[in-house]
């Protein structure tokens, strides 16, 4: 593997590479390509108590077995932050759960 510079490049209220929609597509491709139950649906849920934007995102039956849950959420200053941040906790989460990462 050859690590390159990766500048960043979206920059509202938070520092990432990639626009959120980009990460959520980028994401949603990816599962396509794979022969494995990751992601069943995200799920807009805030009703405004918070003052910010809530998803839910519902795991499919592999995503279950490594993180031994069914449901993640995430929440961004953005609708699309948080779409983006429900369905990404999903590898960040399988990855600490098998020792590959810290979360």
């Amino acid at each position: 593997m050859i690590l390159k510079d990766a500048f960043k490049t979206f920059t509202r209220d938070q520092d990432k590479i990639l626009r959120p929609e980009e990460t959520v597509n980028r994401f949603r491709e990816k599962l396509r390509t794979l022969n494995l139950d990751i992601l069943e649906n995200t799920v807009r849920i805030d009703t405004g108590r918070l003052g910010i934007p809530v998803y839910f995102s519902t795991c499919g039956k592999d995503a279950v077995s490594v993180i031994g849950t069914k449901k993640q959420m995430g929440k961004g200053a953005s609708p699309e932050q948080a779409e983006a941040s429900a369905v990404m906790d999903k590898p960040r989460t399988g990855r600490s759960q098998r020792g590959h990462g810290t979360g």
